[in-house]
């Protein structure tokens, strides 16, 4: 299918069936074969910036599509292995454990709060590279698109405080912990100059109201100016900057 859409009829929509992988994991292994990088690098989010290039014949391939297409926007969507555990040892590269000494058991009962703690630590090290690489492959495009990132956790992890570990709890028990999570926006100065979204209203506006995982659907449609009655402006986390049109840009 995927040879279908790029020589015979480039820009014609294509439909992927799998019964053996889930839509991520399909979506992993076709960026994999694409880019050149391991899928399990890509799927823990253990991308070097030497990796990031080779995403340039992602670009290349979206320069390609109809004048049409390209100016609707293109989205690219990445799931990251992350902090999940047991195993937060494994969701880090030897180069980036900067906490010591840190748990190697998938039995997290065995170690210490300490060594558990630093294991996860280091996972948010390495994601935290991670996200550093999007921006700058991102920055490397913003001469050609107005870029954005958005990256949001779909939960936090117990770390053996009060013998709870991972997550999973009934929203109605768990501890804050699992419920608190990032959520981190970045946008370009082509971005913000375009939504009038910019940093420092963001940051006025979302310290009065809180956020939650619901608003994040309406805020992608919202910023991307998809049109669709599904599209809820209560619920985007953007709409009251978008209405304040003279706010000043901030980096």
């Amino acid at each position: 299918a995927d040879g279908i859409s790029t020589e015979d009829s480039v820009g014609a929509a294509t439909a992927f069936f799998s019964l053996e992988m889930s839509a991520d994991q399909l979506a992993t292994r076709i960026l994999a074969e694409q880019s050149g990088i391991s899928s399990e690098l890509l799927r823990m989010g253990k991308i070097s910036r030497d990796d990031f290039q080779k995403l340039s014949f992602a670009s290349q391939r979206l320069a390609e599509l109809p004048a049409e297409q390209r100016s609707r926007g293109t989205v690219v969507v990445m799931h990251q292995m992350g902090s999940h555990g047991p195993a937060y040892f494994k969701r880090s590269a030897p180069a980036l454990k900067k906490f010591q000494p840190e748990c190697t058991s998938t039995n997290l009962q065995e170690c210490t709060q300490e060594q558990v703690v630093n294991a996860y630590d280091n996972s948010i090290v390495q994601t935290d590279q991670f996200l550093d690489s999007v921006l700058n492959w991102l920055s490397d495009q913003s001469d050609k698109a107005q870029t954005a990132m958005i990256y949001v956790a779909d939960h936090g992890e117990s770390l053996g405080e009060n013998n709870i570990y991972l997550h999973g709890l009934p929203y109605s028990i768990a501890p804050d912990v699992q419920k608190h999570v990032p959520w981190i926006t970045w946008l370009s100065p082509a971005m913000q100059a375009r939504t009038h979204v910019t940093t420092g209203c963001l940051q006025q506006d979302v310290a009065q109201r809180r956020v939650t995982h619901d608003n994040y659907f309406h805020s992608v449609l919202g910023l991307m100016d998809v049109q669709t009655g599904a599209y809820s402006p209560a619920l985007d986390m953007f709409a009251g900057c978008r209405q304040q049109p003279n706010g000043p840009l901030a980096g």
